[in-house]
């Protein structure tokens, strides 16, 4: 696993009696496509933020490729392990997807686009010929905040968070 969520609580700072994210405990596989849906307001882009190192949880432990992210350090986690996406995937609209691959660091492009599983004949295809399930996998472990049922459907696995919990479903409900 890449990415692990351990026992994670989170309040927002302003308003400590009303948590968020209640005892969250997740783990997210390399080269998979993750959506996590939900109303608004259930702590979906607060999750993304706390993966990302952009804030800290109560309690509980994320931990990168092994490593707890806080005790590495949640600038070198964000330096050398988290690439922010917005909406528009922000990929280079006149690049190929193995061009646009090979901007985001030394490893192979190769071994990246098999790792998230964009198939051969869309390496050198320009990414606005993808789709947007594919334009979001030109990276290692995509995780997404979306509201958008087709987008989610795209992924390999669609988290929900309701009440504080996570939970994977079969399909989108929101």
């Amino acid at each position: 696993m890449i990415l692990i969520v351990r026992n994670m609580d989170y309040a927002y700072k302003s308003q400590k009696d009303k948590q968020i994210l209640k005892n969250v405990s997740i783990e997210f596989e390399e080269g998979r496509f993750y959506a996590i849906v939900g109303p608004s307001g259930t702590g979906k882009t607060t999750f993304l933020s706390l993966l990302a190192g952009l804030d800290t949880p109560i309690s509980g432990q994320i931990f990168y490729d092994g490593e707890d992210i806080q005790a590495k350090g949640l600038n070198f986690h964000r330096k050398h392990n988290v690439s922010l996406v917005f909406q528009n995937y922000n990929l280079i609209d006149y690049l190929t997807t193995e061009e646009n691959v090979k901007l985001g660091g030394s490893k192979k492009p190769e071994v990246l686009l098999k790792e998230v599983n964009i198939p051969r004949e869309d390496w050198k295809r320009n990414v606005l010929q993808l789709s947007g399930g594919q334009q979001q996998r030109v990276g290692k472990c995509v995780i997404v905040v979306t509201h958008s049922k087709h987008l989610a459907e795209e992924a390999d696995e669609i988290i929900q968070i309701k009440d504080g919990n996570l939970r994977i479903q079969p399909d989108y409900e929101n």
